[in-house]
């Protein structure tokens, strides 16, 4: 690519080799080098000036991966010498890459990294890489990401369980399509309560205020599945569950639930902790069933749902 003039090229050249030797330990300068460098086609100086600057400060980051895209820089290459093995540049450059909603090199990247020591990776970003998986339906690859990425705290799943986080041994993300979900209605509290549990050391506690007749499906996780009969079981304790509708553990096919869609029956009043269980078959063409902790709206005169209810050990296994 030609800068300016031809008469001038030699003259600009020149300065950005006095400006290379006066001001090497500084990013500005290097970075404006490296623009210049990448224009006159020369990319291995760019690539080792951006490198430079990537090191030293983080202002420049979308600035130079910006250019590594624009100038047609072969990934492989941005990988072996324009981005430190880092945490900080490593994670900035994956959080550009998902910005750009494309799978492909972001999948290339995600398993550069997952390569690296010490390992730069966090949950919040293989959370968001799990999410850019999900957006374009790879399903499969979204949980062979999410379990890899936790390894030892993945527990049983997804290879017996198919419910992560069945246990809520850890605080659920709605970053993370994997994990579960809470959109509380008003009037609703949906909290992970440490002193009331079954088997783990928490159960979600959802609280009804008694100020609406709800549809309620305010806690819920959708986990990708292949055909075949599943038992869903999950431990439920009750306190004080008002109206004749009360709260069910519900199976769908979140895409068209009138290819799957079953519910227990509904747990009223108190109760301590009873094991609930639904046996389901998904057939072709279903590929995601989501689990729920469902309530449907009262015909009755009474009907404001009020009360609490615990939600405990929930797993999703192929039935034998």
């Amino acid at each position: 690519m030609a800068l300016g003039p031809p008469g001038y090229q030699d003259e600009a050249r020149a300065c950005f080799r006095r400006a290379a030797e006066l001001g090497d330990r500084n990013p500005i300068i290097l970075q404006r080098i490296a623009n210049y460098d990448f224009q006159t086609g020369d990319a291995a100086d760019a690539l080792a000036r951006c490198y430079r600057v990537l090191e030293r400060v983080r202002q420049f980051d979308g600035i130079i991966f910006s250019s590594y895209q624009r100038f047609g820089i072969p990934q492989a290459e941005v990988l072996a010498h324009g981005v430190p093995p880092e945490p900080e540049p490593v994670q900035a450059y994956l959080r550009f890459l998902f910005m750009r909603d494309d799978p492909g090199p972001a999948s290339v990247a995600w398993r550069w990294a997952s390569g690296l020591t010490p390992a730069p990776l966090t949950d919040p970003l293989a959370q968001a890489y799990v999410g850019l998986l999900w957006r374009h339906t790879e399903f499969a690859p979204a949980v062979q990401a999410w379990a890899a990425y936790l390894g030892p705290r993945a527990g049983d799943y997804p290879g017996r369980n198919r419910v992560f986080n069945g246990s809520f041994a850890s605080e659920p993300s709605n970053e993370n399509p994997l994990d579960w979900r809470r959109d509380p209605p008003d009037g609703v509290e949906i909290e992970r309560d440490g002193q009331v549990h079954q088997g783990g050391p928490y159960s979600m506690r959802t609280k009804f205020g008694g100020t609406q007749n709800l549809d309620f499906h305010g806690l819920s996780q959708t986990q990708p599945v292949t055909p075949g009969i599943y038992r869903l079981r999950a431990s439920i304790r009750s306190e004080g569950i008002t109206t004749d509708q009360g709260v069910r553990l519900r199976a769908l096919d979140p895409e068209a639930p009138g290819r799957l869609d079953a519910a227990t029956p509904a747990i009223t009043g108190s109760s301590d902790w009873q094991t609930v269980e639904l046996r389901i078959e998904v057939r072709p063409p279903t590929r995601l069933v989501r689990v729920e902790l469902a309530r449907q709206p009262s015909l009755k005169f009474d009907n404001k749902i009020a009360g609490t209810v615990w939600l405990d050990a929930v797993s999703l296994t192929s039935a034998p």
